[in-house]
């Protein structure tokens, strides 16, 4: 509630905050009136939406992001090999958004890579995958 209650103070908003308990009870208090917007993680509001009544084209979700929460992947405690393709596998989506990587530009970036760290995260500079 916290990230919640800056936002509508950083842009001057009035509001009264209404909890719910579980993700039903949210959206049949949304779509039963008690509550005008919804607050969540991307993910949630997204399948919320596949769940109200008017169906995810009747919503619109916001592009703004409120916070970043700590979400990611977990593995079984000792299992430290696992946790490392896991991990190294997360850094390198994360890396390849942030660099504008996507499957329909890779094998383009792969044949002419112009930042050095394109050419290493698609492995045509370095030796990444002998680490």
């Amino acid at each position: 509630e916290l990230n919640m209650a800056d936002y509508f103070r950083n842009n001057n908003m009035s509001f009264t905050p209404v909890g719910y308990e579980t993700s039903s009870q949210t959206r049949e208090g949304f779509e039963g009136g008690a509550c005008d917007v919804l607050t969540s993680d991307k993910s949630q509001l997204a399948a919320l939406s596949t769940e109200m009544k008017v169906g995810p084209a009747g919503v619109t979700i916001l592009p703004e992001t409120i916070s970043k929460e700590p979400l990611g992947p977990v593995v079984r405690q000792g299992d430290d090999q696992w946790m490392d393709i896991v991990s190294m596998t997360l850094y390198a989506l994360i890396n390849a958004e942030e660099l504008g990587i996507t499957s329909g530009n890779i094998d383009n970036l792969k044949a002419n890579p112009s930042n050095p760290n394109v050419a290493r995260l698609v492995g045509t500079e370095g030796n990444m995958g002998e680490l």
